[in-house]
């Protein structure tokens, strides 16, 4: 960003190196017309050669009036007013010199404060890719919660189904129990005791397997009692009933509690939207706010600076017109006073009378001085030459060191600014990258830790449905060794629960793939929306810092062209 500084203070020593040029020039111009230049009182300074008579001495100072009242003399009179002119134009140049150092410490506070916005803005910005953050990995541990949640409902109807398998056993093997109690009453006590040991051998393995499941369930929902009562077929069948309702009841406060996490974990998932809303409202209103705030306080100090020079260069034409004016009255007085003084004759004469008197000291007087009149001439021609392509070659040397200053100054000021601009790049893709990598490392470990909590519990969960069912199929071998077909269904349906595992653990990393690809991508998408308001932030402060700084150039221009040629037009004059 290059600003209009450096052009004006290479114009304003510009004008000081013209103006110690001009005294100069003024300087080495005067011993050449000393001879017709009036002192600072006022009077004719005394000629080189003496006169002859009184005739000749009032000719002689008639012409030397005629000279010193010509436009071309003008500039090589040295008069106290010159010299306060000059002065203040001096103190006109210092001050604006002043001027723009001080314009120039206002950009550097003004660039400050524009550092600032930008850091400020940064932070609004790495807090809404937080909070988003945040976001999609609540929205994940949510997803998985109700993964999981479907998964302990099926194993729970899983284990439902399981007991419901082993009481229609239990009911079944009673019936056989009590069957040869009411087809063989006729039979001998002696015949009929073998077959009750057995059966009473047989409900003892079944009361020991009940036990041992009992012992399971305590074991995975907690140490309430399911009740583990031992008797005969009917109380055995109330306990388990009465187990197997408090486990179904315990399962359902398990699914409302769970639900109501769901609807909590929502609502707080709702009011965070909306305090991120509120949050990126608020963050844009305030950047906007500082944004207008920062241009209004730019405007009002360019227009307080500009009035302000405006005014001290109005002050100072006053002054230097009040100056001239000055000198103009101190010459006409000088004038009147010098036309008001009597004659040294006590009779005055006209020059016709005296020429009539004396044609040939006329004519004498006339020759004589020709020679020294086309002389004086021909030196104020060639000083005047020497002091306009003086001048005229101080113009070009300023005007060749303004443009080389300038350049130098934009050349500068480029790098400057292609330097800053490369190091705000480094540093914002660093902290992208930083951004990037703390995300996906938290991703990984999320990942992982889900990972490892959904194998443990799938572990855990086919662990005790796998040795529930080889200790139902082991029982039911015991107890009837003909029943093979309830084995293979039994293997059939743990072969069903490894595939569901496995097809389960897969859907389970795609959809930990699918999220990670998508928060990449929002996190992606986000820094590039960031990076594309940032780039139209610069553009529109650029914009707007050239807009003013061409309108102060023109106008600094206009003033520069102005003031140029009132100084022109009074030099000549």
């Amino acid at each position: 960003m290059i600003t209009p500084l450096p052009l004006k203070e290479s114009r304003d020593r510009y004008a000081t190196d013209l103006a110690d040029e001009g005294g100069s020039l003024i300087q080495d111009a005067a011993p050449p017309l000393a001879s017709w230049r009036r002192s600072s009182g006022g009077t004719v300074a005394p000629s080189a050669e003496p006169e002859a008579n009184g005739s000749q001495g009032a000719a002689v100072s008639s012409r030397r009036d005629s000279y010193a009242t010509t436009p071309r003399a003008t500039p090589f009179r040295s008069t106290p007013g010159a010299d306060g002119a000059d002065l203040s134009l001096h103190g006109m140049l210092v001050e604006a010199r002043n001027e723009c150092l001080s314009l120039r410490a206002l950009n550097v506070r003004l660039l400050t404060s524009n550092e600032e916005l930008r850091t400020r803005l940064g932070v609004f910005s790495d807090a809404f890719v937080d909070h988003e953050v945040g976001y999609e990995k609540e929205r994940a541990d949510s997803e998985f919660d109700q993964e999981l949640a479907r998964r302990i409902e099926g194993i729970k109807r899983e284990a439902a189904e399981r007991q419901e398998d082993l009481q229609q056993a239990r009911r079944s093997l009673a019936a056989r129990a009590r069957h040869p109690e009411t087809e063989d009453i006729g039979v001998q006590h002696d015949a009929v005791s073998p077959l009750v040991r057995d059966l009473r051998a047989e409900l003892r393995d079944k009361d020991t397997v009940i036990s041992r499941m009992q012992e399971e369930l305590q074991q995975l929902f907690g140490s309430e009692d399911l009740g583990s009562s031992r008797g005969s077929g009917s109380s055995v069948d109330i306990a388990g009933a009465d187990a197997i309702s408090r486990l179904l009841e315990r399962c359902r406060r398990h699914v409302h509690s769970s639900n109501d996490a769901f609807r909590r974990l929502r609502a707080d998932l709702e009011e965070r939207d909306h305090r991120a809303a509120t949050i990126r409202e608020d963050a844009a209103n305030a950047v906007l706010h500082e944004v207008s705030t920062t241009r209004r306080e730019l405007e009002a100090k360019h227009h307080q600076a500009l009035d302000s020079l405006r005014t001290a260069h109005a002050r100072e034409i006053a002054t230097i017109s009040n100056a001239h004016d000055a000198t103009l009255a101190a010459l006409r007085r000088d004038l009147d006073a010098a036309l008001a003084r009597p004659a040294v004759s006590p009779h005055t004469a006209t020059i016709e009378s005296l020429q009539s008197l004396y044609p040939s000291q006329f004519a004498q007087l006339a020759q004589s001085n020709a020679s020294r009149i086309a002389t004086l001439e021909a030196d104020h021609a060639i000083a005047l030459d020497t002091v306009r392509d003086r001048a005229e070659a101080s113009v070009r040397d300023a005007v060749s060191r303004s443009h080389r200053e300038a350049a130098r100054f934009k050349e500068q000021f480029t790098a400057a600014y292609h330097t800053a601009i490369a190091r705000l790049k480094d540093k914002y893709m660093r902290l992208a990258e930083a951004k990037e990598e703390e995300h996906k490392r938290e991703m990984q470990d999320m990942a992982e830790l889900n990972r490892r909590e959904v194998d443990e519990a799938v572990r855990e969960g086919i662990e005790k449905g796998r040795r529930e069912a080889e200790d139902a199929a082991a029982a039911a071998v015991r107890r009837w060794g003909e029943d093979r077909e309830e084995v293979d269904r039994l293997r059939e349906r743990i072969a069903e629960l490894e595939d569901t595992l496995t097809q389960t653990k897969l859907a389970h990393n795609q959809a930990l793939l699918d999220t990670k690809h998508r928060s990449a991508k929002d996190l992606q998408e986000s820094l590039q929306r960031m990076k594309t308001r940032y780039i139209e932030t610069l553009q529109t402060m650029r914009d707007d810092l050239a807009r003013h700084k061409s309108a102060a150039k023109q106008r600094f221009d206009a003033e520069w062209i102005r003031r140029e040629a009132e100084i022109d037009r009074r030099w000549i004059a």
